[in-house]
Formats: structure tokens, sequence, C-alpha cells
């Protein structure tokens, strides 16, 4: 995506770029084991009509089936409720998916869903669909359901940075609003009630199931299962900081968290001095910079499969890939020119880059960077180099 480009530009070029290894990133990120798979998610197709048509059968596995519809609606008694309580899964909100945000992790930003918690999460939801039919097709809804309110929880984080970037092009003597809230408030509150950022990515996530395309691909009964089991959790099951969700769930209060929320990324303080109603002038800041429909991905687990259609843009293409796909576009090693492991390889018109013959995968940094040297983005010189043909 060019937007991405442009902001990474931006980023770097401001001194915004963070390592991961620079701060405590177990606080926002979560862990991809070195096994595991990362794949984009196909989000045209997800969110098209023909998802349900094409994947009812998928739906139809035995097991889960039987686990989902087994305990369907069974939160309409307290009693059996409060003997399930117990066997609630521990916070989806960070353990199940997180966001990765540009200023830490640049080209390898995204949203990351981890496909072993959807299963646990939509047996859970299930409880609470009372009003629904036991079907198939109420056991593909659930599970779009799990993935949604996932996807809408991180998707709130991403908006809060790009509101920092916002700040960051037009403060541009002091540009670093966003790693400045991120030390000073989001770290200095994070697992207290404290932290609002949390809290109000719960309530957004709960807000908007009521927005497209949420409304029209999740039946009324499900949207309505979601909410009761999103507000049992702030009630009685999440932790600090996102339990306070319930604080905020008309659009009102929303509202207000929100403005209260800029006013902390503006002065990097948790308990801001300016009033944050003059956020009303400019009611559109806290959204994101572009429309997010890649840059999502599962994360699955060695011997699982993934639970949608998956993007045919890989995540990552090999250096093995890269160096065959040089060598084929008209680029030449020279020998001796590189440091260690590093390679460096030349085109007849004098253009120079380099790749880590030492690695496996072919970063997403130096990938970037021979983007930038042929004018192109990530994406199309990482999909040129998988299919092995020019740009």
């Amino acid at each position: 995506m060019r937007e991405v480009d442009g902001i990474l530009d931006f980023l770097e070029e401001y001194d915004l770029l963070r390592p991961p290894e620079s701060v405590d990133d177990d606080v926002r990120i979560g862990r991809v084991g070195p096994d595991e798979q990362i794949a984009e998610v196909d989000w045209a197709y997800l969110t098209s009509g023909d998802f349900v048509a094409d994947d009812l059968q998928m739906a139809s596995d035995g097991g889960l089936t039987a686990d989902v519809l087994g305990g369907l609606g069974i939160a309409r008694s307290n009693a059996e409720l409060d003997r399930r309580q117990s066997e609630a899964i521990p916070p989806p909100w960070d353990s199940c998916a997180w966001y990765a945000p540009m200023h830490y992790y640049g080209p390898r930003w995204g949203i990351y869903i981890r496909e072993d918690c959807l299963e646990k999460l939509m047996i859970e939801i299930s409880w609470f669909a009372w009003d629904s039919p036991r079907t198939h097709k109420t056991v593909l809804d659930l599970r779009l359901a799990a993935f949604f309110v996932l996807f809408l929880h991180e998707h709130f984080h991403h908006k809060l940075e790009g509101f920092g970037i916002r700040l960051a092009l037009a403060d541009r003597a002091a540009p670093d609003h966003y790693l400045r809230y991120d030390r000073a408030v989001y770290r200095a509150t994070v697992g207290t009630d404290d932290n609002i950022e949390e809290a109000l990515a719960n309530a957004d996530a709960y807000q908007r199931l009521g927005d497209q395309p949420y409304h029209r691909l999740l039946p009324s009964a499900i949207r309505r299962a979601l909410r009761r089991w999103m507000k049992w959790r702030f009630m009685h099951v999440d932790p600090p900081g996102y339990r306070m969700a319930r604080h905020y769930l008309t659009p009102g209060k929303l509202a207000d968290g929100a403005a209260r929320l800029q006013t902390q990324v503006l002065e990097a303080r948790v308990a801001p001095t300016s009033n944050p109603a003059h956020w009303q002038a400019g009611p559109n800041m806290l959204r994101s910079v572009f429309p997010i429909t890649s840059d999502i991905y599962l994360v699955i687990p060695p011997g699982s499969t993934a639970s949608f259609r998956l993007s045919a843009r890989p995540y990552t293409v090999s250096v093995r890939q890269a160096r065959k796909w040089l060598k084929d576009n008209g680029f030449a090693e020279l020998p001796g020119r590189g440091k260690g492991d590093h390679e460096r390889y030349e085109r007849s018109d004098g253009l120079q880059v380099g790749l880590d013959g030492g690695a496996r995968e072919l970063s997403r940094n130096i990938e970037r960077t021979i983007a930038k040297a042929l004018g192109v983005s990530q994406r199309e010189l990482r999909l040129a180099v998988s299919e092995g043909r020019p740009l």
C-alpha cells in the first residue's frame, strides 16, 4: 500500500521509528512461535456475500459443531453461567490478538489474530446465543463473530496510532507525541484501571458491531449474543483496564472517553490539564490514516489450518528467492563487498541493493530498502519475488 510507504518514510525522516527491542514489547505484542505460520487474511473475500455460501461446509466439522451447539444459550441460566465462569478463557484482548504499531514494527506493522483462540472464543460466545438456531450456519456465524470482535479491538489501537501520526504531521517541531504517550501513559498504567486505551478499545468494538460490514455479515441474533458476552466479560471476567469498558458503552460516554484519551496522547500525561472538550472541533482525528483491508494476519500453530480464506500474498519471501530474483532481473553479485554474511548486488545502471545472506527469510526492513530503491511498494516487490516474475 502506497499510504503505508509514505507514512513509514515520514516516521523514518523524523526519527520516529523505534525497534521493538527498545521497549518491553510483551506489554503490547504477542509472541509468534518459531514453527507458527503467519498468513494474511483475504479481507475482500471475508467481507463478501460469497463467504457464507462457500464456507458453510467448513463449519460442519463434527467435534466443533457439537461443542458450540452443546453450550448454545446456557448463559440464560444464571446458575449455569456461574458454574461456567471458571471455564472462561484468559482475557482474549491481549492473548489472542495484538496490534503491532508502525512506530515500533515499521513494515511489520499490522493486526495479528491467533487461529487457536477462535474456536475457544466462539464456544464462549455461544453461551449467550440463546436466540440463535442450532444449525451449522450458527457455528459459522459465531466463528466470524469471534474474528470480528478481536479485529475491532485491535483496530482501535491502529486508530489511536493514526491520531498520533496526525499530531506528528501537524507538529513537526515535536512530533513524538505517540511515543511519549506510549511510555508515560500506556505502559505506566497497563494492568490498572487507569489504562483507558484498552477500555475504549473494548467499548469501541462493542459500538461498531452496528456498523458495516459487521451489521450486514452478522445476523442480529449473533450481534446480540456478542454484546451480551462482552458485557458479561466487562462486568465479571476481564482484568483491570479492559473491564472499564462498561463505563463507555453509549456513544456519548465513548466520545467523552476518546476525547480524554486524545488529550493524554497530546500531553503524554495520565492526568492531562487541557480541556478534552476542545476535540469536538476536530471530530474525525481519532480514526485510521487509511482503510485497513490488508495486513490482517492469522497466526497458525503447527498442524492447524486457517479458519478463513487466506490472501495469495505471502507474508515473507526467502533470501534464496530474493537472491534468484535479483540475478534474474539484471543484478550481479559484487564479491567481497558485503560485511559478514551480507551480500551486495548491482544492476548495469549502477543501482546497488543488499541482502543478509545469513538469514533464511528476507526481513521486512531489507525488503523495504530494496523496494524503495526500485521505486515500488513492498507488497509489489514481495509478490513479484514470490511469483518469480519481473516488476
